[in-house]
């Protein structure tokens, strides 16, 4: 399980650091877009895995739109892979 940090910007230029905790990854990214839709703006995204090492993710790839079933399907693909094989 991953943790997710970001930080972002309201529209009245006010910087708010957090962390979602307990999260898959899916889920907290899709909560991200949501912000998105409330003038939320996204300055950094991190995930954060077990041992603390900090993977940036490009803050561009987080436009708006859901990624948990495109993330889902990806994972589908990749096991059906794995184990067929």
């Amino acid at each position: 399980m991953y943790m997710v940090a970001a930080t972002t910007i309201n529209p009245e230029g006010e910087l708010y650091p957090f962390m979602l905790l307990n999260y898959d990854v899916e889920v907290a990214l899709d909560l991200l877009t949501r912000m998105l839709k409330n003038d939320i703006q996204l300055l950094t995204v991190a995930l954060i895995d077990s041992l603390g090492n900090y993977t940036y993710l490009p803050v561009q790839a987080i436009d708006g739109t859901p990624l948990s079933d495109p993330i889902k399907k990806l994972q589908h693909e990749w096991e059906e892979i794995l184990y067929c094989h």
